[in-house]
């Protein structure tokens, strides 16, 4: 909260008592300002027997009591009493905002803030306040609004870069974020928070030796800095591939903390993904001996199979907790409806999908019909003339990519993991690449419009750099591999930009039996957003827009794409590998068909079925929900 007016001054010709008690307030706030905190206490009580409408009193006495004793709710109340007998003082209204945020009442928060600064528009507290609590409340261009506010009135606010680097982060506004943190470093070169935003930063662009980088120098500066120790073991695992590098960074972790927690999850998300779910239990084991009530333990002992009976009360049990996170609500029903299923419960677990579907749809906005519309114009901009006549020209002739395509769920894992056992395959995972090229065009050629305005406008010389920068991002995780997949599913929307940039580029098309892919989404809590995916209708109107649209690339692209169908594959493995790995232009090994013994990682829902043989028994798994399923199959017209 904002310090008091240390230079608070008083009238020597008032009335004796009004003279006593400005003596009484500037002694109170010599105290204070001296961390005398009981003296002073006892002075501001003193001065408000005397005086009880005294508001500077009353403020200061609040946000002592807020500050050192975290009496929040005490102190809003001695707050707001000032605010009544004088309102036009930001201060008070500065510190209202405090205190209200302390108490997690981030609404009103922001509310007492906005009074401040109209009461004041150059008040710095207040707009860094502001900026705050609509960081809380989600309402991130607001923030950003106050946060520049601040850095225009005091260009040298450092929490406020820090903190608006951390929104444009959020935001994916990479460029504008590792401005601020930039000017961080500027700042306080040896800041070491400000290094680790830069890392935390470079993650999310799945960068992983510059994130590595960062942290490093973040340690450098603070040598117990845990943190920055586990988000490099996560960096080295999820990104670098790295499982005995992730593993002593996260050892490094615990020999600084011992009870970090967050390590220990961290840790069983990395021996999952490489398929080493005992080690993954033991540390989510050790994660509950610190904390017994971990939401996060529990969850991860799910997502291996490795819970018992009493794992899944304490899961029924935590949905009873009413402090809980709404998002965890929403992952706890998914994971409990995932346990009944397992359990051949349908109806039980059918309950607590829906719920978690309901929770999480009601939180965003979305409309299918902006995706049909989307899907029209994909078509209508991609035609079999547009594509004919645009392909890159002969220098970017690579047959390195492998694009893996289709919806979730439709067995896009399995055919990475396939392929990515064959000895010159290397599996890259879910790559975001294709879909930032057309942002980046977008952004690059706004005067034009959107991504399929201006891509009619690009030029070969232009394209053939893009081609060739993706190349050499693909090439920089795996120098010697013949092929590199990017099991993007999402990419089936960019089909044509793929044949554009890459003519001789394989495509993948997985397929499965409609109603056992959406039931399969519709079960699945996502860790990226499907905003198509949390509710029946819905899901099955994107379903068919998805098969018009693949329908399209059929047409004007004949012969380009192989088709995999899940359900031949589960059936004739061997006959359906072989035809995959002829495809992509490459020797057979029978290594493809023992593919659940390859040591890679796997990010996606499909670690645990992945790491077994051919695995069947999701084949015709709707069956088992088809009481439910009636706006699903209607949306489908089924």
């Amino acid at each position: 909260m904002k310090k008091p007016d240390y230079n608070y001054s008083f009238n020597l010709q008032q009335p004796s008592s009004a003279r006593k008690v400005e003596q009484l307030v500037t002694a109170a706030v010599g105290h204070h300002q001296r961390g005398q905190l009981q003296q002073a206490e006892q002075l501001y009580q003193q001065i408000l027997q005397i005086q009880p409408k005294h508001a500077y009193a009353l403020n200061l006495l609040g946000v002592l009591l807020s500050q050192a004793k975290a009496q929040h709710e005490e102190a809003e109340k001695l707050i707001s009493r000032a605010i009544s007998i004088d309102p036009g003082v930001p201060d008070y209204h500065n510190n209202l905002g405090l205190c209200l945020q302390q108490q997690g009442r981030f609404e009103e928060a922001a509310r007492a803030f906005a009074k401040a600064t109209r009461l004041n528009p150059g008040f710095v507290s207040a707009w860094f306040g502001h900026g705050n609590v609509n960081i809380n409340l989600k309402k991130p261009e607001i923030a950003i609004q106050s946060l520049q506010k601040v850095i225009g009135l005091d260009p040298k606010h450092l929490p406020a870069y820090n903190n608006l680097g951390n929104v444009l982060r959020e935001l994916n506004r990479f460029d504008e974020a590792l401005e601020m943190f930039n000017k961080v470093i500027e700042l306080k070169p040896g800041f070491a928070e400000g290094w680790y935003n830069i890392g935390v930063l470079y993650k999310s662009k799945e960068d992983g030796e510059q994130a590595i980088h960062a942290f490093a120098r973040a340690v450098e500066l603070k040598p117990d800095y845990t943190r920055a120790y586990n988000k490099m073991g996560m960096c080295r695992g999820q990104l670098l591939h790295d499982m005995e590098g992730a593993l002593r960074e996260f050892r490094k972790s615990l020999e600084l903390d011992p009870g970090f927690t967050p390590t220990y999850l961290q840790m069983a998300v990395i021996l999952r993904e490489f398929g080493r779910f005992d080690e993954a239990e033991e540390a989510l084991r050790k994660a509950l001996e610190l904390d017994e009530s971990s939401i996060e333990a529990y969850l991860g002992l799910a997502r291996s199979k490795k819970y018992n009976e009493k794992d899944l009360a304490r899961l029924q049990e935590a949905l009873t907790v009413s402090d809980l996170e709404t998002k965890q609500v929403i992952q706890l029903h998914f994971s409990l409806g995932k346990i009944f299923d397992e359990r051949n419960e349908y109806e039980k677990a059918f309950k607590y999908f829906q719920k978690g579907n309901e929770l999480h749809r009601s939180s965003y906005q979305y409309d299918v019909n902006e995706f049909e519309h989307l899907v029209s114009r994909l078509i209508d901009t991609f035609s079999e003339d547009y594509l004919g006549n645009r392909a890159v020209s002969g220098k970017v002739n690579s047959e390195l990519p492998v694009f893996i395509v289709g919806m979730p769920r439709s067995g896009t894992t399995l055919t990475e993991q396939i392929l990515a056992s064959h000895p010159e395959v290397f599996g890259a995972g879910e790559l975001g690449d294709i879909s930032r090229i057309s942002h980046e065009w977008a952004k690059k050629h706004e005067d034009n419009g959107d991504y399929l305005d201006c891509i009619l406008h690009l030029q070969a010389p232009e394209t053939e750099k893009i081609a060739i920068d993706y190349l050499s991002r693909i090439r920089a995780l795996a120098s010697d591999a013949l092929r590199v997949t990017d099991k993007m599913p999402h990419n089936f929307l960019h089909i044509g930009l793929i044949a554009t940039l890459f003519p001789r580029a394989r495509i993948i098309h997985c397929r499965r039996d409609p109603l056992d892919t959406c039931l399969s989404i519709y079960t699945q809590k996502f860790t990226s957003l499907h905003p198509y995916a949390y509710d029946l209708t819905e899901l099955g109107q994107y379903y068919r827009q998805y098969q018009r649209l693949m329908a399209h690339w059929e047409s004007v692209l004949p012969g380009r794409n192989f088709t995999i169908q899940y359900e031949e594959l589960t059936e004739s493995p061997e006959a359906t590998c072989r035809r995959l790995i002829e495809y992509i232009g490459l020797p057979w090994d029978n290594r493809c068909l023992h593919f659940h013994e390859t040591e890679r990682p796997v990010k996606t829902a499909s670690q645990w079925q992945v790491r077994q043989p051919v695995y069947k028994q999701s084949v015709g798994r709707w069956r088992h929900y088809e009481t439910w399923l009636g706006p699903l199959k209607k949306a489908l017209g089924q």
